[in-house]
């Protein structure tokens, strides 16, 4: 009797159940769509900045609409959020830090990140949002491969266009290829601006789903996935993963008696330590890379001028920044910053930095290898302050492991109501 009461509700809900999976789906294309308006992809620049803004902030309010912010956590860190933003906005405006337009954007764009990350962390049928994204993931690592092939053997046509100030070779359907040959070969990115990019985002996905246990044909996934990172031949997925894979390697003897959030702990103040190195050591880990033809000598030259910038400020710019918008109106400087942090440093100050590292930390603790990817990544890819960036994370967090289970919960309220996630 009651097996078959409980099938008669499930008969009875299943149409609710249909339509809120429906939901997620266009929420995801709304999400997709906001996030493609924002770098670093390439068609980020051909959006009008004022469509842009209003359609970020409908988005963000829509998103918001569709959180559950009833939760005193949820609602608190919503708080918190607001606050941080309007209490910087205010000190960049009444300082006149920065300039005036790049502070709008920021503000629009950081509403949105918030909206976003609240949206996934406290959202239902999160297990639809995650099955989406890696058809995407595997999607996109096939397109790689597929343009890789044929952008180099020349059968399939990349006719030369300039997007997003970018000299590229660009088909409609597979995307773009760089036409500055590394090695000989042309480099795939898709519809991301640079391969360092999509080689990024590439090397966060294989650890992602590396982790992200419970789907189905992983191994071969995984395959796809880094197959594709490495024919982008970019210098910052081959360091970066090899580095991970590495300490992967050392720290597999150690899993069993440590746990994940002390070894993301042991990761962080690693991270911290050699940065601080990295950083001071530019000349001599040039000298390593000076025989490859790769971005590191001009990515060198950036950072000793945000340095420069960084041992001159006063100590509330230290603090609290330049404002936003500082590396486009400096025209002491040729080139914008490519290192995140220095970027955020830069601009934001010391304070904030600290804050964007602590969300990384927090919101990637249980995936060590994915923390450890993340930051070592954004030392030469800027996606720090991206729309793109925060979902990702925010997504990698829900769907964290669990101790001793195979599947990825579909919610906070529903991580023992699914024993499975199916891909």
């Amino acid at each position: 009797m009651t097996d078959g009461y409980t099938f008669l509700l499930k008969i009875i809900k299943m149409p609710n159940v249909v339509y809120r999976i429906k939901k997620v789906k266009v929420d995801l294309i709304l999400i997709f769509f906001g996030v493609l308006q924002y770098a670093p992809f390439s068609p980020s620049s051909s959006f009008n900045i004022i469509f842009k803004l209003i359609f970020s902030l409908l988005l963000g309010a829509y998103l918001l609409v569709n959180s559950d912010l009833n939760k005193k956590t949820s609602f608190n860190l919503f708080l918190v959020s607001i606050s941080i933003m309007i209490i910087y906005s205010l000190y960049y405006f009444s300082e006149s830090k920065g300039t005036l337009n790049a502070l709008i954007v920021q503000i629009v764009r950081s509403f949105l990140m918030i909206s976003i990350y609240l949206y996934i962390i406290t959202g239902t049928h999160i297990e639809t949002v995650a099955k989406i994204f890696v058809k995407i993931i595997i999607i996109i690592s096939i397109i790689t491969i597929i343009s890789f092939v044929g952008s180099n053997t020349g059968i399939i046509p990349f006719p030369k266009r300039v997007l997003a100030g970018y000299h590229i070779g660009f088909n409609y359907i597979l995307g773009g290829v760089s036409i500055s040959k590394l090695f000989s070969f042309y480099q795939p990115t898709f519809y991301f601006s640079e391969p360092s990019y999509l080689g990024f985002f590439l090397g966060f996905s294989f650890w992602y789903l590396k982790k992200a246990v419970g789907i189905k044909r992983m191994k071969i996934k995984l395959v796809i996935v880094f197959i594709a990172g490495v024919l982008v031949f970019s210098m910052t997925f081959y360091a970066t993963m090899l580095i991970v894979l590495l300490s992967e390697f050392i720290t597999t003897r150690f899993t069993s008696i440590l746990p994940p959030q002390i070894l993301s702990k042991i990761y962080l103040i690693s991270f911290i330590i050699l940065s601080t190195v990295y950083v001071t050591q530019l000349n001599v880990i040039g000298e390593f890379f000076h025989p490859f033809r790769t971005s590191f000598n001009d990515r060198a030259i950036r950072i000793e001028s945000s340095l420069y910038t960084i041992r001159h400020m006063s100590t509330t710019d230290f603090l609290l920044g330049k404002g936003p918008g500082f590396f486009s109106a400096d025209k002491t400087r040729n080139r914008s910053e490519s290192d995140a942090f220095m970027r955020a440093f830069v601009e934001n100050g010391l304070i904030l930095l600290f804050i964007y590292i602590f969300i990384i930390y927090y919101l990637l603790k249980e995936n060590p290898p994915l923390l450890l990817y993340s930051l070592i990544a954004l030392h030469a890819v800027v996606v720090l302050e991206t729309p793109l960036f925060i979902f990702i994370i925010s997504l990698a967090s829900v769907l964290r492991p669990l101790k001793n289970s195979l599947v990825a919960p579909t919610s906070r309220q529903n991580l023992h109501q699914n024993p499975h996630l199916c891909m």
